[in-house]
């Protein structure tokens, strides 16, 4: 289960926190309650591509087990700005406008953080040397031009099959 908290200040449209809401996690039933938009919903999934694709897979992981309560659940704050652009950013403190507070309860939990944040250190890229980072070749060696000729040569024959 997940919920989704943003306060809603006078000076804003209720519409553009409710759209700040929904870009972040658009499958959530979001109600006004007093002066908050609380949103409830499952899905993660959106969340977990913007996070693939903003590269801050390694801070979010950290941000949601840093956030594990002793209930088991987790819970963290996003920047309402940012989520209104359709960007994640975390926030350690709290804005002037408030941020969006976010509380997923424990049913599989584990298993949501790593499907969600995986530890980039155990993944490998396909055709990538161990050691490298994904898609980018080892430095070339700063020896004699016979060494950086033999590192150019092994280079392009690695990843053939044998």
């Amino acid at each position: 289960m997940l919920t989704v908290e943003a306060p809603v200040r006078p000076s804003e449209d209720e519409g553009r926190v409710r759209t700040a809401l929904l870009n972040i996690f658009p499958d959530l039933r979001v109600a006004r309650e007093g002066e908050r938009l609380v949103g409830k919903g499952e899905s993660l999934s959106r969340f977990g591509e913007l996070i693939r694709r903003q590269r801050i897979r390694d801070a979010a992981r950290r941000v949601l087990l840093r956030g594990m309560t002793g209930e088991g659940a987790t819970l963290f704050r996003l920047n309402k700005q940012a989520a209104f652009v359709g960007k994640v950013s975390f926030s350690e403190g709290e804005s002037p406008l408030g941020d969006v507070t976010v509380r997923i309860e424990p049913h599989g939990l584990r298993p949501r953080i790593e499907r969600i944040a995986p530890d980039t250190r155990r993944l490998s890229a396909v055709g990538t040397r161990p050691g490298t980072r994904a898609g980018r070749r080892p430095p070339a060696p700063r020896g004699s031009k016979r060494e950086r000729w033999e590192w150019r040569r092994e280079l392009e024959g690695y990843g053939e099959e044998e």
